[in-house]
């Protein structure tokens, strides 16, 4: 009895208990385990969440690494790297590796400002401007205050914009000038012109103003103006290699015409027995257009070879009044479709706004470009020349021949916007003797009036029949070789006191041979070298290297010829 009641206690007391005492005794010393090692697990659990966090770091950092290798391999920078280089291709099958692994690290941290200028600088070996200034403006928005991101987007801006001006093209503002006008049906010449001038409804003229968002790059351009429901229709061949319409969208700020409307630009074209297709149309809102110009392009590839009739027409908001000549198209032209796909980013816009964010001015341009040529860096002091040119500096006298002269040192053709006169150059056949007084200063002397391409002749020693250099520094000529070869060069110099004098031959700017004189007795002497001369324009130079007054004599380098005798 007392056993029975005994089991039924321990019964109830189980019930009570519930049935997840027996489970609980069965886990027992799993939970002893979990207790011991629970923060070793832990440990894991997070590491295991950190490792899966923190994969897109990594993976990140590993496919940027690879990338730096391969570019490495694939990019080839100039051995005196400067702030306006950008890299050049060495190996195709390395860059293209390396870009691939470029986009996969953006893939795995799209936010990456400087994954996107490696990515910019890739595609800028390739001289594939397009993606390369991509990369670079995406670079800049995730940047916004990195200005290096937006200087390398202005070099690549920079590339299309001299390919651009440097492309083939044909001029049509003075064509559609003189073209066919047409006006609506049932619309006199009278309600579009009023008392406009006579040239109404088109007129032609010139006009500068800056890109629409960009109020420190002005560009003056030639503009047709077309008034508001006139047409100007020309007929033309649209060539294969010239298949795009390239133009400028704006107004003439001087025109007195105001922009409180819309204005819409149209183009039509028709074929021979086909009925007018409107291939183009753009509205511009008051705001766009008073802010300067629009640059647009249309496609005509697929009329390439055909002759084609072009119309152009602008029309404003209804409630505009009439007449309204003041908007138009300037500089349209037919040109390559490269050519166009760089015209519509406004190259040339952003060029110049990259240079004003760099602070830099048409007078610290030509400020480079001279200190670059002093140092014999011609290619270089050639860039600089030509922004400063862009940037308004008149090519004419002393910076004309400067920037001729960085020009033919550094390999190029002799400028074709300069006179040729400007820089003496001689035709190299079996022997050619140049005479020294027709060298040409490589310095300035304001205050003996000597300029920059000034003869030798021009400031004279005691015989004007002989070269003097009378101050440190190089007096050059050109030389053009039709065939490449080697030449002797040979330099008839005089014996002065006070000796030695010494002086060395240069070849486009940079030193081939060092002489000197050291007799002091008023001889004549002969010394030369021989030079390889590859086809083209060369500058060889004579460079004084010891001017000085010793003991009240004043120290000169007199020189009466130099020769020129293929080996």
């Amino acid at each position: 009895m007392c056993l029975g009641n005994k089991n039924v206690v321990m019964n109830q007391e189980a019930a009570q208990k519930g049935p997840g005492v027996p489970i609980l005794r069965a886990l027992h010393p799993v939970s002893k385990i979990l207790v011991r090692w629970w923060p070793l697990l832990l440990s894991i659990f997070g590491l295991a969440v950190a490792l899966t966090l923190s994969a897109p770091t990594w993976l990140w950092w590993y496919h940027s690494e690879l990338a730096g290798h391969f570019m490495g391999a694939g990019l080839e920078w100039s051995q005196n790297r400067q702030v306006d280089d950008l890299p050049q291709l060495r190996n195709e099958l390395a860059l293209r590796s390396g870009i691939a692994h470029l986009n996969t690290a953006i893939y795995w941290r799209p936010k990456s400002a400087f994954t996107y200028r490696m990515l910019g600088e890739s595609y800028a070996a390739q001289h594939d401007w397009p993606h390369a200034v991509q990369a670079f403006e995406h670079a800049r928005t995730l940047a916004p205050t990195n200005p290096l991101a937006e200087w390398e987007a202005g070099l690549v801006y920079e590339q299309m914009w001299y390919a651009l001006v440097n492309a083939p093209t044909d001029e049509l503002v003075g064509t559609f000038a003189q073209a066919h006008v047409e006006v609506p049906t049932g619309v006199s010449r009278e309600t579009i012109c009023g008392t406009l001038a006579t040239n109404c409804p088109i007129g032609q003229t010139a006009v500068t103003q800056p890109y629409a968002g960009f109020r420190e790059a002005s560009n003056k351009a030639h503009f047709l103006l077309v008034a508001a429901q006139a047409r100007v229709a020309y007929s033309l061949l649209i060539p294969p290699e010239r298949p795009v319409l390239r133009f400028l969208l704006g107004r003439d700020p001087f025109s007195g015409v105001r922009s409180p409307v819309t204005t819409t630009y149209h183009i039509w074209l028709e074929t021979a027995g086909g009925t007018p297709k409107e291939v183009y149309t753009r509205q511009l809102a008051a705001s766009t257009i008073k802010g300067g110009w629009v640059g647009d392009t249309a496609d005509l590839h697929s009329w390439a070879g055909h002759v084609v009739t072009l119309t152009l027409g602008i029309t404003l908001e209804a409630s505009a009044p009439l007449p309204q000549l003041g908007y138009g198209w300037g500089d349209i032209a037919l040109t390559t479709q490269e050519a166009a796909l760089f015209a519509a980013s406004a190259p040339e816009a952003h060029t110049r706004a990259a240079w004003s964010s760099a602070g830099l001015t048409a007078a610290s341009m030509m400020s480079v470009a001279d200190n670059e040529l002093e140092a014999a860096h011609p290619a270089i002091a050639s860039e600089w020349y030509d922004r400063a040119k862009a940037g308004g500096v008149k090519q004419t006298g002393s910076i004309a021949f400067r920037s001729a002269i960085a020009a033919v040192a550094s390999g190029q053709r002799f400028p074709s916007d300069l006179d040729p006169l400007l820089l003496s150059t001689h035709l190299l056949t079996e022997d050619v003797y140049i005479q020294a007084r027709t060298l040409q200063w490589m310095i300035m002397e304001p205050s003996w009036h000597v300029n920059y391409g000034d003869p030798l002749a021009k400031f004279p020693g005691s015989d004007p029949e002989m070269g003097v250099l009378h101050w440190d520094g190089s007096a050059v000529t050109a030389v053009e070789v039709l065939a490449a070869g080697t030449y002797h060069i040979t330099i008839r110099g005089q014996h002065l006191s006070p000796a030695p004098i010494q002086f060395r031959l240069e070849h486009n700017l940079r030193p081939v041979m060092s002489f000197a004189f050291v007799d002091g007795d008023k001889s004549w002497q002969e010394v030369g070298t021989d030079v390889y001369f590859e086809p083209g324009l060369h500058v060889i130079g004579i460079r004084f290297m010891n001017d000085g007054v010793i003991n009240g004599v004043d120290r000169d380098l007199v020189l009466d010829w130099i020769r020129f005798e293929r080996q």
